[in-house]
């Protein structure tokens, strides 16, 4: 699973305080996404650190190692290996929002 639903439970106390998080996350996320695709068109590794700082602390907040993860491989990995990665966040990102408990 996307999100460790046992750190949510750590973090918040429940599942159900962490939703509004999560759904924040969710509607955030597009931009988000945006944002790194477009710092690594063009090739601006001060955006590029930026927005993956954002996206880490985001990812911790939602309790999503996988995401943690990534974020830190999109800033330290060179352009052609960020392609790459930026097509698994997308992925991880499609999976929260499919995740019926957080809709």
């Amino acid at each position: 699973m996307i999100i460790d639903q046992k750190i949510l439970v750590e973090l918040y106390g429940d599942l159900e305080t962490a939703k509004p998080l999560i759904k924040l996350f969710i509607r955030n996320a597009d931009q988000l996404v945006k944002e790194v695709e477009q710092a690594i068109f063009l090739e601006r590794q001060d955006k590029i650190e930026s927005v993956c700082h954002r996206l880490l602390g985001q990812s911790r907040y939602i309790a999503s190692p996988a995401l943690a993860s990534l974020s830190e491989d999109i800033c330290a990995e060179d352009n052609a290996k960020r392609l790459t990665k930026l097509r698994q966040l997308k992925s991880i990102i499609s999976e929260i929002k499919a995740d019926e408990q957080f809709k």
